[in-house]
């Protein structure tokens, strides 16, 4: 006689164990989708993809947190698990504008550009540093940022 097994949903061989095949093969096409490509349809495309297997990985964490956590610590383990997001988040949005400021930022790419290749050291303020790019080397606002961008490659 066959005694069939039944399939927690939450089990390696349930649910669980098939999103994160999903959450595998959805993190390098979003990620690279969202990131590598120029095209605004394949930003799109990738953050899309990217999203829809958070969604689906991050409530199968939580609930699984529910399933394994003994009664009345339900919150103690949520919270836990939720400590590496919030340091991610607080540590990440302080070292993006500094890595923005120094490499992406149009005045201080403007301020480097004369620096660099024009030995101009002249005290220039950020908000008046495209406006002197132009000047000094006599550009319109469009190719400002096209010399800036082919120059450094932000």
């Amino acid at each position: 006689m066959i005694n069939p097994t039944p399939v927690q949903p939450l089990s390696k061989e349930g649910l669980i164990g098939h999103m994160r095949g999903f959450k595998r093969a959805s993190w390098p096409e979003g990620i690279g989708g969202a990131g590598f490509f120029m095209a605004g349809y394949m930003c799109l495309l990738g953050i899309l993809c990217f999203s829809l297997g958070e969604m689906l990985v991050s409530l199968k964490m939580n609930e699984y947190l529910g399933v394994i956590a003994p009664e009345g610590e339900k919150a103690l383990y949520m919270g836990y698990a939720n400590i590496p997001m919030t340091i991610g988040w607080a540590y990440g949005s302080f070292m993006a504008g500094n890595i923005y400021d120094k490499m992406g930022d149009k005045a201080n790419l403007a301020i480097r550009y004369l620096a660099e290749d024009y030995n101009i050291t002249e005290n220039i303020t950020r908000p008046e540093a495209m406006i002197k790019m132009q000047e000094y080397l006599n550009i319109n606002a469009v190719d400002a940022p096209n010399l800036l961008w082919k120059t450094y490659n932000p």
